[in-house]
């Protein structure tokens, strides 16, 4: 397990940054905090307020747990499944899953989402409930005032890092697993099913840490040149593919374009050196990135926040604003 390297937080007014390919321009500051606390290495904590910027579609390696605070959010699971979760929402996204959360109808909404890493998870809230350690979460949003209250109160004593929040999250969702058995347990066949995606995704990660193509530093600034085709030519031929056919059944199973996943293998690695508390240019080096606009154009279009910005929540002490 990666742990988080600092409990510190940073609250910031982001300037719009310059417009990334198919994404629009950025017209107002949004306030965003990250918390990582000291006692729970397991969590980080990123609250959202007033927030009006989109995502393209992504991944965490770590279970999602969200809170609507104000407004409203449309998302979209594996592409094709949409789900739209209003103010006193609660949200649930497995790991690796694929998905894209944007504002409804274009207004800003507030959100609070809680990451939490996917063996712990599956350790303190699955095991106790009988879920498996592979599993799927049958339903994405749930209303309920009552647990959502519940975990307001848990995510806010994790930030402030008190004692009892561990309790207070895994007693909120043990009763939500009662009342509406959001997680549950993939079947072997399920699963045998699911191998395509997983063998992608072990393939990718393999190539990644090992190729030197794709592991060392890029010498090409755009993600459309040939550092990110590579493994996937590379790929196609190991599993006996045309390179066009081998992109469409990967998509089919995974959710995104390989190009699209190896991304967000490359990026799920720089967040964590930087949660532990490495430099911009180290996490974009060991991440497969030589070029720094390159490595600020990828995170940002995926995590919708500067990797400096990201880097000051876990650097510096600052008080969340309330």
């Amino acid at each position: 397990m990666l742990a988080l390297a600092l409990g510190h937080s940073y609250t910031g007014n982001q300037a719009t940054p310059k417009m990334v390919k198919s994404m629009p321009l950025r017209t107002a500051a949004t306030q965003q905090t990250f918390t990582s606390p000291e006692k729970y290495p397991y969590l980080e904590v990123r609250t959202t307020l007033q927030s009006t910027l989109p995502y393209a579609e992504h991944f965490h390696a770590a279970f999602s747990f969200g809170l609507i605070l104000e407004g409203g959010t449309c998302f979209t699971l594996m592409g094709q499944q949409r789900y739209k979760a209003l103010k006193g929402d609660i949200a649930l996204i497995a790991p690796g899953i694929p998905h894209r959360c944007n504002p409804l109808d274009g207004k800003p909404r507030s959100y609070r989402m809680a990451y939490f890493e996917a063996n712990w998870f599956a350790q303190h809230i699955c095991a106790p409930l009988g879920i498996a350690d592979v599993y799927a979460v049958t339903q994405p949003v749930v209303t309920d005032a009552a647990l959502y209250a519940q975990g307001v109160a848990a995510l806010e004593a994790y930030c402030k890092g008190e004692d009892g929040a561990e309790a207070l999250f895994v007693g909120m969702f043990t009763r939500l697993q009662a009342a509406y058995g959001c997680l549950a347990s993939i079947t072997e066949a399920d699963h045998k099913a699911d191998l395509p995606a997983a063998a992608a995704n072990l393939l990718l990660t393999a190539h990644c840490t090992t190729n030197s193509e794709t592991c060392q530093p890029d010498k090409y600034n755009t993600p459309d040149q040939a550092p990110d085709h590579a493994p996937v030519t590379s790929l196609a031929q190991r599993a006996g593919l045309r390179r066009e056919s081998f992109s469409r059944a990967f998509r089919r199973t995974a959710g995104l374009p390989p190009k699209a996943w190896l991304h967000c293998l490359r990026l799920e690695k720089a967040r964590a050196l930087l949660r532990q508390g490495k430099s911009i240019t180290e996490a974009a080096l060991a991440a497969g990135y030589a070029d720094q606009s390159h490595f600020h154009r990828m995170f940002v279009k995926f995590y919708s926040v500067t990797p400096g910005c990201y880097q000051r929540g876990r650097s510096h002490s600052y008080n969340t604003r309330k």
